[in-house]
């Protein structure tokens, strides 16, 4: 579960969708990145 983004560009995406302050190319790597590290739950 992500608790915290200290980046800016990954936070506005990761909160809003916006991957306007981050590289296109890699928009949706970087989405499926986040959506698994939101998913997972700590012990």
């Amino acid at each position: 579960m992500i608790q915290t983004i200290t980046h800016k560009g990954l936070r506005l995406f990761f909160k809003k969708g916006n991957g306007s302050r981050l590289p296109g190319e890699y928009l949706t790597k970087i989405g499926l990145i986040l959506d698994a590290l939101d998913a997972m739950t700590s012990e």
